[in-house]
Formats: structure tokens, C-alpha cells, sequence
């Protein structure tokens, strides 16, 4: 996996990556990831995304960033985790469609090899 982070608004303050502690997380509580994409990708079907399983994955995602971006930048000050209802005012800002692709974006990125890297 890689483990590139990017960030969930414009301004660069909410970091965002998905890893295998964010899958595990996912997975413990529903399951499967299938199961949660299902709730959040939902273009196909019609249905609107699940807000409580979007907001789920992308308070883990935001969590697991700001501590990555705290372990690389010890010189910098330090970000605070973030709650739930404070993702949910970001997604509020920046949209739910805008939020699912970054949250779908950073999915991929993680799942992508770098194959400079085999060279």
C-alpha cells in the first residue's frame, strides 16, 4: 500500500489517507469493506450515500493522516484529531460528491503500485 497523503478541503488542513489500520477499523465494524462501500458508493444504484458510514470512514481517514502528517512533521505543530461532527462540517462545505471522490481517490492511491519502485 502506499502512503501518500492528501487532503480532504482546499485549504490543506484535513490530511486524508487510506491504510490497513483505516481497513481495519472499516472492517471491524461492518464487517467487510464491501459491505461499507455498498453504504457509500452508490452513483449506480441510485440510492443517496449513507452519511453516518460516509462520515465513519472519512473521521478514520482524516485521523489516520493527522498522525502520519504529526510522525513526518515533528518540527511543525502538532494537528488535532478530529470528531465526527467536525468532518461532517467539512463535507458540508465541500460537498458530499466532492467528498466521496476524495475519500474514493485516496482509496485507489492506496491500491495503486509504484512501479518506479520494481525498476
Amino acid at each position: 500500500m502506499k502512503t501518500n497523503l492528501s487532503y480532504l478541503d482546499n485549504e490543506g488542513k484535513f490530511p486524508i489517507i487510506f491504510t490497513l489500520n483505516v481497513m481495519e477499523t472499516i472492517q471491524d465494524k461492518y464487517g467487510s469493506m464491501d459491505a461499507w462501500k455498498e453504504n457509500i458508493f452508490t452513483k449506480e444504484t441510485g440510492e443517496e450515500p449513507k452519511i453516518a458510514d460516509l462520515l465513519f470512514g472519512l473521521t478514520e481517514m482524516v485521523n489516520e493522516g493527522i498522525e502520519i502528517f504529526n510522525e513526518e512533521n515533528p518540527d511543525a505543530p502538532k494537528l488535532e484529531k478530529v470528531n465526527k461532527r467536525q468532518v461532517g462540517r467539512i463535507v458540508s462545505k465541500i460537498g458530499i460528491e466532492n467528498s466521496i471522490q476524495k475519500l474514493g481517490e485516496s482509496i485507489i492511491d492506496a491500491n495503486t503500485t509504484d512501479d518506479s519502485k520494481n525498476e
